[in-house]
């Protein structure tokens, strides 16, 4: 495949995922050595993506949609959102605690360029239509997952800790000003249960 933009490695399955600048998928299995080609997956640039712990993986390209599909490459959810994405982070929740393959949901919080974060639930059978988070501090330059809640970082330095729940919805926990003109980017370690957050200060 010519022109990859974005390569993924499953975090429980064989399989690598392979976008390209043309919107084509390649999807390789190291234990088979089969490989896949998805053709016309997406008909822009796959940009970001991430793969769940049911082995599906997530895509996010310049064409302005989402889909989200099986190790296999079937396409099972097909989301349209109003900016291409630039990063997709997931979140699972689990129907069983002994087997964490057995996903029922998988929360996508979805960062562009410009504007706020979204999330969208895969799994929950709506209707397509993405949520924003905490839109009225601006441009989201930086978010990760802290276990079930959402770690944001604005582009005015900004840093917003917010719980979502699929009964509750979108509810913010704590927020702080970073001294930082601009959040560049966020990290969290479950091990030490701690947070890093980097961002950039201009001088005048």
């Amino acid at each position: 495949m010519r022109g990859p933009s974005f390569i993924k490695w499953s975090d429980v399955g064989p399989e690598l995922i392979i976008g390209t600048r043309q919107g084509n998928v390649l999807l390789y299995n190291n234990e088979t050595e089969e490989k896949i080609p998805l053709i016309g997956k997406h008909s822009g640039a796959v940009t970001c993506g991430a793969w769940n712990k049911a082995n599906q993986i997530v895509l996010g390209s310049a064409d302005a949609t989402i889909t989200c599909s099986n190790d296999a490459g079937d396409t099972i959810e097909h989301l349209e959102v109003d900016q291409g994405p630039f990063e997709i982070a997931l979140r699972d929740i689990h129907t069983s605690q002994t087997d964490i393959t057995k996903t029922s949901l998988t929360i996508a919080s979805i960062k562009t360029n410009e504007g706020p974060a979204h999330i969208y639930t895969f799994g929950s059978g709506r209707d397509g239509q993405t949520i924003p988070i905490c839109s009225e501090y601006g441009v989201c330059s930086a978010h990760c997952w802290a276990d079930d809640r959402l770690i944001l970082g604005f582009s005015s330095g900004l840093i917003v800790l917010v719980s979502i729940t699929t009964d509750e919805g979108v509810k913010e926990v704590w927020k702080n000003d970073s001294q930082s003109d601009s959040i560049i980017d966020v990290a969290y370690s479950s091990n030490t249960e701690m947070a890093a957050i980097g961002g950039v200060y201009i001088g005048v």
